[in-house]
């Protein structure tokens, strides 16, 4: 309850999101201290973020020595790599915007970030689904390369 609390002046101060659709995207619920709560907030945000890359990265720089990587990055075109590229781009930027605040924190950057990533969220998190659904279908697919390249030692 402090944490929401707290979020309710920062909100009027900086014309922030709702706490409760700031919640339901990226659980701040869980924060536990309200010292530094934006700056704490703006973190977890990058932390989904940071996972979403790291997702695309796997698409776009499939890691020759893993198999899931591989096979589910040939599953896009080189014109959807390339969308793909600029959403990863997107996201790093917002990544390093923040690694910035960390080595220099400043509480209205802070909610200036928080506010950019929540106004493109939906757009985001749209585009980085439509990666997992077809990921997800990639193993749905009869592979025989598959097949073929699994090691038993």
């Amino acid at each position: 309850m402090e944490i929401k609390t707290e979020y309710e002046r920062l909100k009027k101060k900086y014309n922030l999101p709702n706490f409760g659709k700031l919640n339901e995207e990226f659980e701040i619920y869980s924060i536990e201290k309200k010292d530094c709560l934006l700056r704490n907030i703006r973190r977890r945000i990058i932390e989904k973020l940071g996972f979403f890359t790291r997702i695309l990265d796997n698409v776009l720089y499939p890691n020759s020595g893993s198999l899931v990587s591989i096979h589910e990055s040939k599953f896009f075109s080189d014109e959807e790599k390339l969308r793909l590229s600029d959403l990863y781009k997107e996201l790093m930027i917002y990544e390093r915007e923040s690694l910035a605040l960390d080595v220099s924190p400043d509480e209205k950057e802070d909610a200036l970030v928080i506010k950019k990533i929540f106004k493109d969220w939906n757009r985001l998190k749209k585009e980085v689904e439509n990666v997992v659904n077809k990921m997800e279908k990639s193993w749905k697919t009869k592979d025989e390369d598959l097949k073929n390249n699994i090691y038993f030692g």
